[in-house]
């Protein structure tokens, strides 16, 4: 299977959502059509307002009733001896299924490459992962895997019933499957573990598409029902505990308690299908603490369009009109709102989650954000307020976080790393070349 300007199949679990992996498999698909590949999207849930050639085979959901049954069991340390035989039957006889339905899929649309997106990294689809370290492994197709959350990142992964599956294909180690982590830590890990040798692609960002204020997005505050005057606090991320929400709430609060300042805290995305008891949560503590809270799931969304004559804004529209952007996370694997405040000259309120060096410690320059170490302190609360009501100041902050994610976080960036690694892939020797 050549590695030239052929079709490149993208795979994941699910494309085209308002999750990080959605997010970033999109700016690699558009930088494979940029360098001249054709691509072919297959997951087991592709949003209806995805464009282009793709392919839905439903087994490769996570949410799939199956495959969330094993996933289940999987990490059940109450399964006896028998059952613990009968799960590992039953991920052999999907794994089969899921086998034979990415060879016709390859067969069928010419594809060249693989780009895996975190399918054989975290096990929320044992199948899948065990299918496509046979297919790769069996085929010799020249393949890309991008790792977003390792299983050994997450508690509850770490204690299982399929400890030699984990071992073997979360990720496999074969010659012609190049892996590419997210940050430092993961590369590092998979190193030690393994004997893997990943590269390291932080995510990009196109500055170049940058959204600013139009007659589109103007009304925007107005339409989610922000009075004037009010100061508009962005979470642009799911409702999930790790995203630590509560440190928000207690953020507004305590500046409108401090300082009287008005602010509406804005969540743009949706409840987590796990998570409904944290948001039920979420939503009693907001009025409890007196923070008006709008929860924007149907108004803004990955790209603008209009459903029934009611407008939908991007999430990009939403940041230019955010006053500060808030993401005080537990746990990320990049952490896209860091660089994405940055690159439209927000202030950033942020928990120092493990990763966040990878981002902040530059050789050029160090972001400045208010940064929190798990708990909302007053010179966090003193150092938003300055930020919000000295002018000057902001903009000397906001102005070098600018430059700073525009040297470091750039599409163009992207493309040459994405260029020599399909380069190198080209060089590898595979079964079916060797003969």
């Amino acid at each position: 299977m050549s590695t030239g300007k052929g079709t490149i199949g993208i795979l994941s679990m699910r494309l085209g959502a308002r999750d990080g992996v959605s997010v970033e498999a999109r700016k690699w698909e558009k930088a494979h059509r940029d360098l001249g590949h054709e691509v072919h999207l297959v997951a087991g849930e592709i949003s209806s307002t995805t464009e282009g050639s793709n392919t839905v085979i439903p087994l490769l959901s996570f949410l799939h009733p199956e495959i969330v049954s094993l996933a289940e069991r999987a990490f059940d340390r109450r399964l006896t001896v028998e059952q613990a035989q009968e799960l590992g039957e039953e991920i052999e006889h999907f794994a089969r299924q899921i086998e034979r339905s990415l060879l016709k899929v390859i067969t069928e649309r010419g594809i060249s490459i693989l780009s895996i997106e975190n399918a054989l990294a975290i096990p929320l689809n044992l199948p899948l992962g065990l299918a496509l370290h046979r297919l790769i492994a069996s085929t010799g197709i020249p393949s890309i895997a991008r790792h977003h959350d390792l299983y050994w990142e997450r508690e509850r992964f770490r204690d299982s019933n399929v400890d030699q599956l984990l071992r073997d294909s979360f990720p496999p180690a074969i010659d012609w499957l190049l892996h590419v982590t997210i940050n430092r830590a993961a590369q590092e890990e998979l190193k030690l573990r393994k004997g893997i040798e990943a590269r390291w692609f932080p995510n990009s960002f196109d500055f170049s598409a940058m959204q600013r204020v139009d007659d589109y997005n103007r009304d925007l505050r107005d339409s989610l029902g922000l009075q004037s005057g009010q100061l508009m606090f962005l979470q642009p991320t799911r409702i999930v505990q790790r995203k630590g929400i509560q440190r928000a709430i207690e953020l507004v609060a305590r500046l409108r308690e401090n300082f009287g300042l008005d602010g509406v805290l804005v969540i743009s995305g949706p409840v987590d299908n796990r998570e409904e008891a944290y948001a039920h949560w979420v939503f009693q503590e907001a009025p409890r603490r007196q923070v008006p809270l709008i929860h924007a799931v149907d108004s803004i969304d990955l790209d603008r369009r209009t459903i029934n004559g009611q407008k939908i804004y991007c999430i990009a529209d939403a940041y230019v009109h955010a006053d500060l952007i808030t993401f005080p996370s537990d746990f990320e694997g990049f952490g896209n709102p860091v660089v994405e405040a940055a690159m439209y000259r927000k202030p950033l309120f942020v928990n120092r989650y493990p990763v966040l060096a990878d981002i902040m410690e530059l050789v050029e320059g160090t972001f400045d954000f208010v940064v929190v170490d798990d708990e909302v302190s007053v010179d966090a609360i003193q150092a938003v307020h300055r930020l919000l009501t000295d002018t000057g100041l902001r903009r000397e902050v906001t102005e070098r976080n600018f430059r700073i994610a525009k040297t470091h976080f750039s599409y163009e960036s992207l493309r040459e790393r994405l260029v020599k690694t399909l380069q190198d892939l080209s060089k590898i020797i595979r079964p079916t070349e060797s003969g």
